[in-house]
C-alpha cells in the first residue's frame, strides 16, 4: 500500500516526520513517499531509508501587475504552492495521503471531490486557531483576535470531520479535536530511545558545565531570555540549530559580540539529527524557556523529551502540560519564564549540584526508556493505519 507523507514548511528530513513516521511506515510494510517544499533552496530527490523524498518549488508568485501588492502576492503564493503540492502529490497515485500542515488542509477537500478512492491522514500538530487568534489580536485588536479564533476553529473542525482520521500531539489538542472524527488519535513526538545505548550517556560529574538549547533559535522558544542571563550563569551557554530568520541571526552576532568573544556564548550551527543527540549527551544540563503563547502553554515540548533521553536535567518554562510531566518523573526544575533570576539560580543550582543533576538526569532517562519514547507511539501510528487501509 502506497502512502504520501506531504508538508509545506517542514524539513526534508523533519524529525517527526521524515524520522520517526515515514520510516517507522516504511519499516513495516508500506511504499511511503514523502513530499515538501524547497524552502531551504535544495530542490531535489533521493531515498533514504527507504522512504522516496521529493520536493516541490517553494518561491514566491511573480505575477505582472501584482507587484508591490503584498496581500494579493502572499494569495497567489499560497495557491501556487498548494497546487504545486496537489499535482506532486496526486502525481503518485497514492492509497493514503497523510497531511502535516494547516496550510495544505485543501488538499483534503481536493483530494475527496475527485471521488477516488484515496485515504486522508490529517496530522494536526499545533492548536492553530488560539494560534492566529492571539497574532490577530496583536496586530489587529481583540475583537479580530476572537473572530480570527472563531474562524480557524470552524475551518480545522470540518476537515477533521472529512478526513478517514485525525492524529494530534498532545493531549490538549486531543480534547478540542476528538469528537469531529472518531478515528482521533494522539501520537506524541516523543525521541527515538535506545536501550542499549546506555553506554553513551555520561556521568554529570565527569562533563564541563555546558548550558544547551538546541532547535528554532527563535524569541518564541526563549532565546533572548537566555542571551541576556549569560553573564549570570556558572557555565558556558551552548547553542545549536537555525536561527528565526537572517536578520535574527544578525542581531545575535552583534549585540552579543562581547559574550561570544569572551566564550560565554558559543552557537555550534546547524546540527544533523545524530549530531544533536551527541550535543545533548555531551552537555551537563538543557534548558528550554518557553514564552507563553498557544502553541507553547499546553505543548509536549520534544526538546524536554530529548533532554531526558540524554540523562541530561532540564530547567523548563512551567506550563501545564510540562508541569505534569516535570513533577511525575522528577527530571528537572520548572522556572517563571519571564522571571530571569529564578531562571539563572535553577541553572546555577544544578551546575554547582553535580549530585542532584546526575540524579534528575537519571530520572528523566528512565523516564524516557520506559514511557517517553517512540517506540510506544509508532505502535498508536501503525494500528490506525491498520485500520484506515482496510
Amino acid at each position: 500500500m502506497k502512502v504520501v507523507h506531504v508538508g509545506q514548511y517542514h524539513r526534508v528530513d523533519d524529525s517527526r516526520i521524515f524520522r520517526k513516521e515515514c520510516i517507522s511506515l516504511a519499516q513495516n510494510g508500506y511504499q511511503v513517499v514523502y513530499i515538501t517544499s524547497d524552502f531551504q533552496g535544495k530542490i531535489k530527490e533521493y531515498e533514504k531509508s527507504g522512504v522516496k523524498v521529493k520536493v516541490y518549488p517553494y518561491g514566491p508568485v511573480s505575477i505582472s501587475g501584482l507587484k508591490g501588492i503584498k496581500t494579493l502576492r502572499r494569495f497567489a503564493t499560497g495557491i501556487r504552492r498548494l497546487w504545486m503540492a496537489y499535482q506532486y502529490v496526486k502525481a503518485e497515485q497514492p492509497d493514503i495521503v497523510h497531511i502535516h500542515e494547516y496550510e495544505l488542509r485543501y488538499l483534503i477537500a481536493l483530494f475527496k471531490a475527485g471521488k477516488r478512492n484515496i485515504r486522508i491522514i490529517y496530522d494536526v500538530h499545533e492548536d492553530t486557531p488560539r494560534h492566529y487568534g492571539r497574532d490577530y489580536c496583536r496586530r489587529y485588536g481583540e475583537t479580530a483576535g476572537k473572530i480570527a479564533e472563531k474562524k480557524y476553529e470552524i475551518t480545522e473542525r470540518f476537515f477533521c470531520r472529512l478526513s478517514d482520521a485525525v492524529i494530534v500531539v498532545t493531549p490538549h489538542i486531543y480534547r478540542l479535536l476528538k469528537k469531529y472524527n472518531k478515528y482521533t488519535v494522539q501520537v506524541c513526538n516523543f525521541p527515538i530511545v535506545k536501550a542499549d545505548s546506555d553506554e553513551t550517556v555520561k556521568e554529570i560529574s565527569r562533563k564541563d558545565k555546558i548550558v544547551s538549547f538546541g532547535g528554532g533559535l527563535s524569541k518564541e522558544n526563549g532565546i533572548g531570555m537566555l542571551l541576556e542571563l549569560a553573564d549570570l550563569l556558572h557555565g558556558q551557554l551552548m547553542l545549536a540549530g537555525s536561527f528565526a530568520g537572517i536578520d535574527y541571526h544578525s542581531d545575535f552576532q552583534e549585540k552579543y559580540k562581547d559574550k561570544i568573544e569572551a566564550g560565554k556564548i558559543v552557537y555550534r550551527g546547524y546540527l544533523t539529527q545524530e549530531e544533536m543527540e551527541q550535543f545533548y549527551r555531551d552537555s551537563y544540563l538543557g534548558v528550554a524557556i518557553y514564552k507563553n503563547t498557544p502553541n507553547c502553554y499546553y505543548a509536549y515540548p520534544i526538546k524536554m523529551f530529548e533532554y531526558m533521553a540524554a540523562g541530561i536535567p532540564v530547567v523548563i518554562s512551567d506550563f501545564p502540560g510540562i508541569r505534569k510531566i516535570i513533577k511525575e518523573t522528577g527530571a528537572g526544575i520548572l522556572v517563571n519564564p519571564e522571571a530571569g533570576e529564578e531562571i539563572a539560580e535553577a541553572v546555577n543550582r544544578l551546575l554547582d549540584n553535580p549530585d542532584l543533576a546526575a540524579e534528575m538526569g537519571r530520572n528523566g532517562r528512565k523516564a524516557a526508556l520506559s514511557k517517553y519514547n517512540w517506540g510506544r507511539e509508532e505502535k498508536k501510528l501503525l494500528d490506525l493505519y491498520d485500520i484506515v487501509a482496510k
